[in-house]
């Protein structure tokens, strides 16, 4: 291949990275954007209706997602307190 063609197609993938790039970039600034905004309502509601008005989020763990099995013995269980002694 000559030179010339080299260069167009090293020219042409050079701009498709650079516009996929920068489309990437605006899109992650977009989500920042939102995000902030987000944030920003809620302190605002919650400085003018009181902290009660808008509830914080409780993370998901694994111990808060977990379901209540029969096996699970209760630290506070007077069966297991009376056998321990």
């Amino acid at each position: 291949m000559s030179e010339n063609i080299k260069k167009r197609r090293h020219d042409i993938r050079k701009e498709r990275d650079q516009v996929g790039l920068f489309a990437h970039t605006k899109i992650l600034l977009n989500k920042f954007k939102a995000k902030r905004e987000r944030r920003k309502s809620k302190a605002d509601e919650r400085e003018m209706y009181g902290e009660e008005s808008v509830p914080k989020g409780i993370p998901r763990t694994i111990e808060n997602t977990q379901e209540p099995d029969d096996t699970y013995v209760l630290s506070d269980d007077e069966e297991v307190c009376v056998s321990q002694f």
